[in-house]
């Protein structure tokens, strides 16, 4: 495997790779720059053939002495949350063999990679982790003419790698049942899942099936018991700040996966909200180990959610039998409130497009 690093990237790794004149292999060649996004450090990594884009964020010094070792996992890490065969992608590193490094040239090239760079600095108001950067990335088109256009780098890696005459698609997923607790009822989704997605992506999942608007703080708590208490659980996964240093049971949650825990756990408590405090509770239905479709998908769903900060349980309670009573005198004002919520009753339809395309974006 060839990586084309950038001068900038070169420095970096202190090194001063050879040109190379010949055309190269695209499947197997990757460009490779640096670039920065506020405080945010990105090494960005764009195949030649396919343009699907691997990410590492804010990598130590030390770091970039062992960047073949750490490319290496994060494509096999990326490629399995993408939904590719495990075969295809054993069969893919084991073909491009060792990495080299050459330095990059070409003007075409070059221009693509830097619109890739501008893809992954784009997804980091969408996705937090190396994962979840580079599967979104990957997911966005890279066009030199529009950046929005979307070619799908993902889709067309998979195609060139059918190649190797073996199903791209097939991997280990999770059907899973979740229930949102509400006073008196529950609003109930279940989705199909890949087992290798992280739990910030999960996250986005679960914010599209509930329409919840990702404004909020949240956390995934882990018991062996059935159904449990915030208090009772044995870990917390957190997305960092003041909470990881003040619970001692908090881990920090990125690049972890969901067969990283499970089915070891197979029930989680998400919570969603620190004010409202959403407690969905999720319990694996199922496992499949050789799945083909193109997930997530929503396999049924009943209830409604509620609005953003609604104020809890007994805010929805209150806020249900207002909507249901147009004599109350509040009623006008909660209709337009929950207009401006962006508030709609369930609809299959709705929910399945929000869960099927939550990664993508």
């Amino acid at each position: 495997m060839k990586i084309y690093l950038t001068k900038k990237l070169a420095d970096k790794i202190k090194i001063n790779p050879p040109r190379e004149d010949e055309n190269p292999d695209g499947l197997y060649s990757w460009r490779a720059n640096i670039v920065e996004s506020g405080s945010t450090v990105l090494t960005v990594f764009m195949n030649e053939a396919s343009r699907y884009i691997i990410v590492l964020k804010n990598l130590k010094n030390k770091d970039y002495s062992i960047l073949p070792e750490l490319f290496t996992k994060i494509l096999r890490d990326v490629m399995a949350a993408d939904q590719f065969n495990p075969e295809v992608i054993d069969f893919y590193i084991k073909e491009a063999g060792k990495i080299t490094y050459i330095r990059n040239a070409g003007k075409q090239q070059t221009a693509y990679l830097n619109k890739a760079c501008d893809n992954a600095c784009l997804v980091l108001y969408t996705a937090n982790d190396n994962i979840g950067i580079s599967y979104t990335a990957s997911h966005w088109g890279i066009s030199m003419d529009d950046i929005y256009t979307l070619s799908n780098p993902s889709k067309k890696f998979k195609a060139l790698l059918s190649v190797y005459e073996l199903p791209v698609n097939k991997f280990k997923a999770f059907d899973l049942s979740v229930k949102l607790d509400l006073n008196g009822g529950v609003a109930e989704r279940s989705i199909s899942v890949p087992a290798d997605i992280t739990f910030r992506q999960l996250h986005k999942i679960l914010q599209r099936a509930y329409k919840w608007h990702d404004y909020h703080l949240y956390k995934f708590c882990f018991s062996p018991k059935d159904k449990f208490d915030e208090m009772e659980s044995e870990f917390d996964l957190v997305t960092g700040g003041e909470e990881l240093f003040e619970n001692k049971k908090a881990k920090l949650i990125d690049d972890v996966k969901l067969s990283d825990y499970l089915p070891e756990y197979m029930n989680i408590l998400y919570i969603y909200d620190y004010g409202d405090y959403w407690h969905h509770y999720i319990k694996i239905n199922k496992i499949i180990d050789d799945c083909g479709d193109e997930l997530p998908w929503l396999l049924s769903g009943k209830g409604d959610s509620p609005p953003e900060d609604v104020g809890g349980k007994n805010g929805y309670e209150n806020f249900i039998k207002i909507i249901n009573d147009p004599n109350n005198k509040n009623y006008v004002n909660t209709i337009k409130w929950a207009d401006n919520q962006d508030w709609k009753r369930y609809d299959y339809e709705n929910v399945w497009r929000g869960v099927h395309f939550a990664l993508d974006h």
